[in-house]
C-alpha cells in the first residue's frame, strides 16, 4: 500500500522538526542549514537550504530536494537521520550533478537529488546526543 498524500505530509513536518536544531550545527564544508520546508504537493519529498548563513545572498544558497523515499520500489519513506545524512554528504567533497536535475526557486538554485547516487555520511558525535535528547523530551 503506498502512503497517502497526509502520510507524505506527516513525514515531511517529522523532518523540519528533526531538522530544527541543526541550523546552528556547520555540515562538512561550513555551511548551516538555513531552513526545512516540503515542495509544493504532491511532491514526495523536503527541500533543505543551505548557505553561509543568515542575511546571506541568494545566489550563495542552495536548496536541496531529497526525495522521501531512497528507492522508488520501495514504501519505506527516509527519517530525519537519513536524510541528514544525505544531507552531509553532498557537502563533503565536489559533487556533480546533470543540469536536468537542476534548476531554481525564489532566485535559489535548486538540486533534486537522487539518493541512489549519493553515499550517505556517517554520523557524528553530535547526533546521538540529539537523538538521545528528542527521546526523553517525546515521552
Amino acid at each position: 500500500m503506498s502512503p497517502t498524500y497526509d502520510d507524505i505530509a506527516e513525514q515531511q513536518a517529522d523532518l523540519v522538526r528533526l531538522l530544527l536544531p541543526y541550523p546552528r550545527v556547520p555540515l562538512p564544508d561550513g555551511r548551516i542549514i538555513l531552513g526545512v520546508l516540503p515542495p509544493p504537493p504532491p511532491s514526495e519529498a523536503v527541500r533543505i537550504a543551505v548557505g553561509r548563513g543568515p542575511g546571506e545572498d541568494h545566489e550563495n544558497t542552495t536548496v536541496w530536494e531529497i526525495p522521501l523515499r531512497a528507492d522508488a520500489r520501495t514504501e519505506d519513506l527516509l527519517g530525519g537521520d537519513d536524510v541528514l545524512a544525505l544531507e552531509r554528504a553532498l557537502h563533503t567533497g565536489t559533487q556533480i550533478f546533470s543540469s536536468s536535475r537542476m534548476s531554481s526557486v525564489m532566485g535559489m538554485p535548486l538540486v533534486r537529488v537522487d539518493p541512489t547516487r549519493v553515499r550517505p555520511a556517517s554520523t557524528d558525535g553530535a547526533d546521538g546526543m540529539l537523538t538521545i535528547l528528542r527521546t526523553l523530551t517525546s515521552w
